[in-house]
């Protein structure tokens, strides 16, 4: 009888225990990372630090995610290349935002319906652009570049490269960062191929100084975007993966989120 008591006054004690780390331990924080160049109106600004007001359509998307899921998000920026690194090893729990390249599931997973990638999970859509120099005879018809005679720039590292390479197209890697537009300036490429988001901002901040430089109409890609999870995340929470990316379709399709929208329209 002396043996059972001691024994249920045990288990009295670890459930105690248990109970107290459990609420010691504190909400459910992860890290999610970004890339540092300029989001337009989904990741406003550049460099490491988000803007406390409207920090961009996108990083709203995902604190109200946070915010239904009950979880604290920290959002970083760095490099690109760095966020990819950190997914693969796990440092961080999500990188964003990151279109399907097959090749990117051995360091990271993307909401999937079955064998395919679930484009209704998207967190956003986006387009590349041609950029150039006014008067200058190359353009992009839609399906082809036509009169290209020298450099075609594109963002080194970038995803869209190989896609624009398979399309035939012969163009070079370079950093993409706020000088780059300087490249068309300077002749020193005759395009520029880049996310509108990005190269937007860049001509924006010095709009008198890139007067000359402009945007073909036609886009040369437009590709989904996604928030690539950790497979260590994933693996220890597979029901909250599943429901963060459930909670991005679901928040996007309610008037809240469009109200969130309607502040960037200008």
């Amino acid at each position: 009888m002396k043996t059972r008591t001691v024994f249920v006054n045990l288990l009295t004690w670890l459930a105690i225990l248990w109970a107290f780390s459990t609420a010691w331990a504190g909400p459910l924080v992860l890290t999610w990372v970004t890339d540092n160049t300029p989001g337009g109106d989904y990741i406003v600004g550049e460099g490491s630090r988000f803007q406390e007001k409207n920090p961009g359509i996108e990083i709203e998307l995902y604190q109200m995610a946070a915010k239904k899921l009950n979880f604290e998000l920290q959002l970083k920026r760095m490099p690109w290349k760095q966020c990819l690194e950190q997914l693969e090893s796990n440092q961080v729990d999500g990188i964003f935002p990151a279109s399907y390249k097959p090749d990117r599931k051995k360091i990271g997973v993307y909401p999937m319906r079955g064998e395919a990638v679930d484009m209704s999970r998207r967190s956003r859509k986006n387009a590349y652009y041609l950029y150039k120099m006014k008067g200058s005879p190359v353009f992009w018809d839609g399906k082809k570049l036509h009169d290209a005679r020298g450099l075609i720039g594109v963002p080194s590292g970038w995803a869209i490269v190989s896609d624009i390479r398979k399309m035939g197209l012969d163009v070079k890697e370079l950093p993409v960062h706020r000088n780059s537009p300087d490249l068309l300036l300077l002749g020193r490429v005759e395009g520029f191929i880049c996310l509108e988001t990005v190269f937007d901002a860049y001509l924006k901040r010095n709009a008198s100084k890139y007067a000359d430089i402009v945007k073909e109409s036609k886009p040369v890609w437009e590709k989904p975007y996604y928030l690539m999870l950790s497979h260590q995340f994933v693996r220890e929470r597979p029901e909250l993966a599943q429901e963060i990316w459930d909670a991005i379709y679901e928040i996007q399709q309610t008037a809240e989120f469009e109200d969130v929208v309607q502040k960037y329209v200008k």
